[in-house]
């Protein structure tokens, strides 16, 4: 059994404010006909419906599971060069 203070990447994966890692990828990779603008980020979370306080949470989110799991890394890495 896991221990409860370090989630299991099964649980890194579950979606924050709606949006799972699969739309993260997405909207990240978004950005590129941007010049890879990070401030467009939640320009380009609108175009795929998420609203900019919902995007707020997924990014700071996302990026914390991103830079502690390994795991959810390769799996962004993969989904974000496919998307």
């Amino acid at each position: 059994m896991s221990d409860a203070t370090e989630p299991t990447t099964a649980n890194n994966l579950e979606p924050i404010a709606g949006v799972d890692l699969e739309l993260y990828a997405k909207v990240a990779r978004g950005i590129a006909p941007y010049g890879y603008d990070q401030s467009k980020l939640p320009q380009v979370a609108r175009a795929f419906g998420v609203a900019s306080d919902d995007w707020a949470r997924a990014q700071e989110g996302w990026t914390a599971r991103i830079r502690d799991d390994r795991e959810v890394a390769a799996l962004f890495t993969h989904l974000y060069t496919r998307s």
